[in-house]
């Protein structure tokens, strides 16, 4: 499955490594495509992980949050 959102809070492409480095070690994600124009996160999952899970593990990183996108 894979489940798109908008990415808060990233300015550059160390941001972008951060936060693709940080959700790949989630128990649970397969592969994270993020960039930064847009901020967006591409995520495949082995099963489904809820954003309150994603979210809390990124805001240990950074300023970062992961939001719906409307493609998603």
């Amino acid at each position: 499955m894979t489940q798109k959102y908008k990415v808060t809070g990233m300015t550059c492409n160390h941001c972008v490594a951060s936060v693709q480095k940080t959700l790949s070690g989630i128990e649970g994600v397969e592969s994270v495509k993020v960039t930064l124009d847009p901020p967006a996160a591409e995520i495949k999952m082995h099963h489904h992980v809820e954003k309150s899970i994603l979210n809390s593990v990124l805001e240990k990183t950074g300023n970062y949050k992961l939001e719906e996108s409307e493609n998603s």
